[in-house]
């Protein structure tokens, strides 16, 4: 029998699909669906989009993978069949153990994504040979944080620039941007058109086709919350208008719009980097938050107010993190890293993270 972090050969590893095996790949990772398990084999890499362990905690299996793929870890997750993760190693294949199907993303019948949970997670150490990190690539400046003060809308520009890469174009092409909005959001619109993923993931800035009338008649909508619980209006009459934050009563953020569209955008490139770290549900107390935020450099900029108000940002090369105040002394922390070497160090604060992908 074949216990956990055993090596075996890669023939070995797979015998224990059982008769009846189909091979095939997913993510640049060997999938085996027989009668008895399913087996999934991987090289010890660590690439967003490749099939591999993702933490100490998670196996990810990248797709597109086929229908029988998806039916063994979609259709019947709750079945009895165990699913056996290996990774190739010096050796031969170290043996992780059997993971559980917990996420799946599936797209015109094909599985694009499956999340199996390790058990138990993973020693540091062992993550460090089946997943085994490099060194940060180069990362995006810091130089936008000094023009802030003086110029926060060319800031905002030099971070896009640095923070996304060109991937298309957005539905509203600059020319079809009114003339009549304010700079700051004509410049958003601009920057967006050639980085989408600006527009928010999260949270959303209303391409400029879909601006529409405020509470206020001399305001108009151009921002909205994922579930619908708020919107942030402007007056398209103000040079560099306050933003109003509107729900069950309105609020003014602290920033104008030119500072506000610099926190949205940090908020969304944070909230959809590849590498991820929550302290959601067990808050953080400030000392600890203290430690995290020495680590980095503050954005001088007033705080905003969601998810909590107030919500501060802090960031590094590649790295972006927000630290919202609860009271009573007690934090949410968010971060989102461009790379898993510019997170690993915040996992040796003593943060109890709901999440972490250091």
């Amino acid at each position: 029998m074949i216990e956990q972090l055993d090596i075996v050969g890669e023939e070995a590893a797979c015998s224990l699909a059982g008769v009846h095996a189909r091979s095939s790949m997913a993510g640049g990772a060997r999938v085996v669906i027989g009668a008895d398990a399913s087996v999934i084999l991987s090289d010890a890499v660590d690439e967003p989009g490749a099939s591999g362990v993702w933490s100490g905690e998670l196996y990810r299996l990248m797709g597109p993978a086929s229908a029988v793929v998806r039916a063994r870890l979609v259709d019947e997750s709750d079945g009895p069949l165990p699913v056996h993760l290996f990774v190739r190693v010096f050796g031969g294949c170290r043996y992780l153990g059997a993971g559980r199907p917990v996420y799946s993303s599936c797209a015109d019948g094909e599985l694009l994504q499956c999340d199996l949970r390790i058990e138990p997670p993973l020693a540091p150490q062992v993550l460090d040979e089946v997943r085994p990190t490099g060194p940060s690539p180069h990362t995006p400046s810091l130089d936008w944080l000094t023009q802030l003060g003086e110029d926060p809308v060319r800031a905002l520009g030099h971070f896009a620039t640095g923070w996304y890469p060109r991937t298309g174009s957005a539905p509203v092409a600059p020319g079809a941007v009114p003339a009549d909005l304010p700079q700051a959001l004509r410049e958003f619109y601009r920057l967006a058109h050639q980085r989408p993923e600006m527009l928010g993931r999260q949270n959303r800035i209303l391409p400029a086709t879909e601006l529409r009338p405020g509470v206020d008649p001399r305001r108009v909508v151009f921002g909205e919350e994922n579930q619908l619980c708020f919107r942030w209006e402007l007056d398209r009459a103000e040079t560099d208008p306050v933003v109003w934050l509107t729900a069950a009563e309105d609020r003014a953020e602290r920033e104008p719009l030119s500072g506000f569209l610099m926190q949205f955008s940090l908020f969304e490139a944070m909230t959809a980097a590849p590498y991820q770290a929550q302290a959601w549900y067990t808050p953080v107390p400030e000392p600890l938050v203290q430690d995290l935020t020495d680590r980095l450099r503050p954005v001088p900029l007033r705080p905003w107010q969601w998810p909590a108000d107030p919500t501060t940002f802090h960031v590094a090369p590649g790295l972006i993190a927000c630290a919202s105040d609860l009271g009573d002394g007690m934090f949410e922390i968010t971060i989102g890293a461009r790379h898993r070497g510019a997170m690993r160090p915040f996992g040796e604060l003593g943060i109890d993270w709901s999440s972490f992908d250091g």
